[in-house]
């Protein structure tokens, strides 16, 4: 397998609902020095994070000097001597039957994040991965609190969203700015839609946990 056929395309948010593409397609190689072959797809959300299966993901390690993404691809639980530092500890959990359940083993479909005040714990964030084919995601707070993974409903994680049938969602991007707003927006490529979930970081449900 190459990277020949594969493309991709650059998009901006226009509006608070509608998306323009504004460059491509464009060969995989032109974003990436060392995109892997056999990687044809993969779950983004968060940041730089891109989870490939339940086992494997990409994460950017630097940037070349001609703009291209430079990318680490490695298992979720090692963390490389001199490498960016991720895997290990609660990615040993991800697994788990015992811990994980139905998710245990499933590819996750996109990392999320968000930032808010009151967290148990003196935490910063809440980070979860989506399992959208599964109907739920994985949680835990991040700088600070238990550390524990705990168990989310789409329903209850996004209050307010409409009544999607989640399990057709394919991926999520997840983005913030200056002024406090956490937004996600999810894709359904097999209805060829999407919706956007946005709230201020200040009145976050997360505060609830």
């Amino acid at each position: 397998m190459t990277n020949k056929d594969k493309k991709y395309f650059t998009a901006k948010i226009a509006k608070f609902d509608s998306l323009k593409i504004v460059k491509g397609p464009l060969p995989i190689d032109s974003a990436a020095t060392n995109w892997p072959a056999g990687v044809k797809s993969c779950g983004y959300g968060y940041n730089t994070d891109m989870y490939v299966n339940a086992h494997m993901r990409m994460k950017v390690a630097n940037i070349a000097a001609d703009g291209r993404f430079i990318y680490v691809y490695d298992s979720i639980y090692h963390r490389p001597p001199g490498g960016p530092k991720y895997g290990g500890g609660i990615h040993s959990t991800f697994n788990d039957p015992a811990i994980a359940g139905s998710r245990a083993g499933k590819t996750p479909q996109g990392l999320s994040m968000v930032r808010a005040s009151g967290l148990p714990g003196g935490a910063i964030a809440w980070m979860f991965l989506s399992y959208f084919k599964e109907g739920s995601c994985t949680g835990w707070l991040t700088g600070g609190g238990s550390g524990e993974l705990t168990s989310e409903s789409f329903s209850s994680m996004f209050p307010g969203t409409p009544n999607y049938d989640w399990v057709n969602v394919s991926n999520v991007i997840f983005y913030q700015n200056e002024f406090g707003w956490d937004t996600h927006v999810f894709f359904d490529f097999k209805n060829w839609r999407y919706f956007m979930e946005r709230r201020m970081r200040q009145l976050s449900r997360l505060l609830q946990h």
